[in-house]
């Protein structure tokens, strides 16, 4: 009876030792790059956050100024036109309503609502913060045009629409690692009709 011997070898010790150590430096290398990919998406999701945030506040904030009348820059020596970190104006439902960079606990918007004017339709009172805590507000201002110096609505003779264009600029801060920093300017006219 003959033998045959088999010309098939296994692996020695040295090959699977460089195989396995091979695989441990891809998997070492996967892992690492996977692991920053988590920590990337969290510090994109939170900054989404904060400025969807912060553009919802400043649509709100054109939203009511658009639909608003008599315009003030608070501040502002006499004439309500100018340039001011402080708006003061009378919204639809006759309340009396400011913007202001608030400075407490942090640099902030803030609106306040209240029925200065005693209007029927005002009915909702607010002082509050309008912005997240995690945003910080470095400037806010506002250039206001086309207000008579009487303020009232129909009073006019300037052939100037009414309009508000006001600018922020801040951080955002997603962790304590990550700050976002942004300058976003938007403009609103009044939507009554004031030339005359």
């Amino acid at each position: 009876m003959s033998m045959k011997h088999s010309s098939a070898r296994g692996f020695s010790l040295i090959e699977m030792i460089v195989s396995v150590a091979i695989f441990a430096i891809v998997m070492v290398a996967v892992a690492t790059a996977y692991l920053n990919l988590i920590s990337l998406d969290r510090e994109t999701r939170a900054t989404s956050v904060l400025l969807t945030n912060l553009s919802f506040a400043l649509d709100s904030m054109a939203r009511s100024i658009r639909t608003g009348t008599t315009y003030r820059c608070v501040g502002a020596s006499g004439d309500p036109n100018g340039s001011c970190n402080h708006l003061m104006f009378t919204d639809a439902n006759g309340c009396r309503v400011e913007y202001l960079l608030s400075l407490t606990g942090g640099s902030h918007i803030r609106v306040k609502v209240t029925n200065q004017y005693a209007s029927p339709s005002c009915t909702q009172i607010v002082d509050q913060q309008l912005t997240d805590a995690r945003i910080t507000v470095s400037n806010l201002t506002f250039i206001v045009s086309g207000v008579d110096a009487g303020g009232a609505l129909g009073s006019g003779g300037d052939n100037i629409q009414p309009i508000v264009t006001f600018t922020v600029t801040g951080t955002t801060v997603a962790d304590s690692q990550h700050t976002s920093t942004f300058t976003i300017q938007t403009s609103a006219t009044q939507r009554p009709i004031d030339i005359h």
